[in-house]
């Protein structure tokens, strides 16, 4: 079974164990930092692939971020749109988030990934990272809370990913490293073993 099929069995047999009803616990952190970014919180756009019931993108929505929450499986779009249609500064869409639309092209300020970056496998990842980059404005920002150490290994995913792993991929696609912190204090899952807190910013066109 490849790992497009895996994410819609999941949906499909409600094993969303990924969703704690909520915004990661990392999110404040992440907006509190944003924040000290750019007082214009107002102004600015957001992206957020996989974004499943859209918990984070409402969060950040709610805090005044322009946001679109992206999940190519139709059950998640349906649960988001069902807890979230109607939120004020929230698109939710239906769409594979590596195809990036036109008018998408380098109009967002941040992009958010919660663990996408673990959720396709390594040879997927530069696809993945130059999605991302091609809808940042130059300096934008890619934020992330990533699983770095699971239970699962040999059947991901997720698929956890070391700090080195996760530096050649982004540096390749133009990105460079602002921050990173190793966290076990987060996600209460029995699979995640640990996570990190990570900022890159986007340095090319």
């Amino acid at each position: 079974m490849n790992d497009a099929n895996i994410w819609h069995e999941a949906w499909r047999e409600g094993k969303t164990r990924w969703n704690i009803g909520a915004p990661h616990p990392f999110a404040a952190e992440v907006l509190q930092w944003l924040n000290q970014q750019n007082k214009e919180t107002q102004a600015r756009r957001m992206y957020v692939p996989g974004c499943g019931h859209a918990h984070d993108a409402a969060f950040f929505a709610q805090a005044g971020f322009q946001t679109v929450g992206a999940d190519f499986v139709e059950e998640a779009h349906q649960a988001a749109l069902a807890l979230y249609g109607s939120h004020a500064n929230l698109e939710l869409r239906n769409e594979d988030v590596m195809a990036v639309r036109t008018s998408d092209t380098g109009i967002y300020d941040v992009v958010f990934d919660r663990a996408m970056l673990n959720a396709i496998p390594e040879n997927a990842r530069a696809s993945y990272m130059a999605a991302c980059g091609k809808r940042l404005k130059k300096g934008g920002l890619f934020v992330s809370i990533l699983i770095t150490e699971t239970c699962l290994e040999p059947s991901p995913p997720p698929y956890a990913i070391s700090q080195v792993a996760c530096k050649e991929v982004l540096e390749k696609n133009g990105f460079q490293r602002l921050f990173w912190e190793d966290r076990s204090d987060g996600f209460k899952n029995p699979v995640v073993l640990a996570e990190a807190i990570t900022y890159w910013q986007k340095t090319e066109c």
